[in-house]
């Protein structure tokens, strides 16, 4: 009963990952394939929100201090937090036994891990779209109708290209994932867990440093600090 619920869950993600990869690849690229949004997706989804905005916002943290410049190879972070936050959130739902410290940290290990290994596959395979692109003949400038009948076609299958890449991505890695961390979470010592813990208060501080070493500049100090303030005098209302 619960393996057939996560192979349902497993097939309603894929989907969520394809049209987010299609967001963040090729699309209108919106703030929805952000870790933080996609937590809130998935957390509503298994109806545990607390546990996956603690994966989500970590996972934000770390990869927003990834500028995308100079050819940097950003990591494909739709797949890695839907994998991280649906391994937190399955986890969380299954018998006791687990421990509630280490399964976050195991879900953030998945995403990230997830995340930049799926991001080197898709720019290994994303090779093949481009030789195929290369490849295109376009006919006689003269003539629109069939030009932007071919353009058409090629800008459609890239964008179903990125959202099958998307969609197959979590649904061969989240199942593993799921077993994976079970395995960890059930025979982790004490010791490991309170590192865990540690780690999940460390890496996001590591991530906002880096964060904030990318993009501190004099100019945009004074705007940097007051957003700083805001931020703290809304939490201090609340």
């Amino acid at each position: 009963m619960f393996d057939a619920l996560i192979v349902n869950e497993t097939i309603v993600l894929a989907v969520l990952a394809g049209v987010l990869a299609v967001d963040e690849r090729a699309g209108w690229q919106s703030l929805l394939p952000h870790p933080v949004f996609v937590a809130a997706v998935v957390g509503v989804m298994f109806d545990s929100l607390r546990p996956a905005l603690s994966v989500g916002v970590v996972l934000e943290l770390v990869w927003m201090s990834i500028l995308p410049m100079r050819g940097t190879r950003r990591p494909h972070a739709s797949a890695g937090a839907i994998v991280g936050v649906a391994t937190t959130c399955t986890l969380m739902r299954m018998p006791a036994g687990l421990r509630e410290t280490l399964v976050p940290a195991l879900g953030v290990l998945a995403g990230l891990v997830v995340g930049e290994g799926a991001g080197a596959l898709a720019r290994w395979l994303d090779r093949i779209r481009q030789a195929r692109l290369a490849g295109l003949r376009l006919p006689d400038a003269e003539d629109l109708a069939p030009l932007a009948r071919r353009l058409l076609v090629a800008h459609t299958a890239s964008l179903l290209w990125h959202g099958l890449l998307g969609a197959a991505f979590v649904a061969l890695s989240l199942p593993v994932s799921i077993r994976l961390a079970t395995r960890c979470a059930e025979w982790a010592p004490t010791a490991v867990e309170r590192g865990a813990g540690w780690w999940m208060v460390l890496l996001p501080g590591i991530g906002v440093a880096a964060l904030i070493q990318n993009t501190w500049h004099r100019h945009l100090s004074r705007f940097l600090l007051l957003s700083a303030a805001v931020v703290f005098v809304v939490l201090w209302m609340r």
